[in-house]
């Protein structure tokens, strides 16, 4: 076997142990984000379209039941059992006033089960990205 051959034989075994090594890091991050307590909840919450509409409408700005009924063409009831599993979630907080339940984003919680799903996808590709980039490095660095 040629020496440069086998010199990319072992750069090709270590980049690919750099990544195992570091995947495991992610892959513990990734069990930790998962196994937060109410991310179930909070991912299931959000696979409905009504619901992610409901979400959006409440990005704004606080809303009434009502009007979120209006704006999703829903019944005031079928409204309420969503925005009950957006609240449950923790996805959104209400206030009562008179009478009227109005709806708004719980920020934080957003934020993190946003931070959450970004870990599942990004943490992974990038660690995918640097192990490449060292292979073409180690790779282009032979004579």
């Amino acid at each position: 076997m040629p020496a440069d051959h086998a010199q990319a034989v072992r750069a090709d075994r270590d980049a690919r142990a750099a990544f195992e090594a570091s995947t495991d890091c992610v892959d513990t991050q990734l069990h930790n984000c998962l196994t937060e307590p109410g991310v179930d909840a909070a991912i299931a919450a959000i696979a409905n379209p009504i619901r992610r509409q409901m979400l959006i409408l409440v990005r704004t700005g606080e809303q009434s039941s009502s009007v979120l009924a209006k704006a999703t063409g829903l019944t005031r009831p079928a409204a309420s059992q969503h925005l009950r599993v957006l609240k449950d979630a923790g996805l959104v907080t209400v206030r009562t006033d008179r009478g009227y339940r109005y709806y708004r984003p719980h920020r934080e919680r957003l934020a993190a089960l946003r931070a959450c799903l970004e870990d599942f996808w990004v943490g992974p590709i990038v660690m995918l990205k640097e192990a490449a980039e060292q292979q073409h490095r180690t790779a282009t660095d032979q004579p």
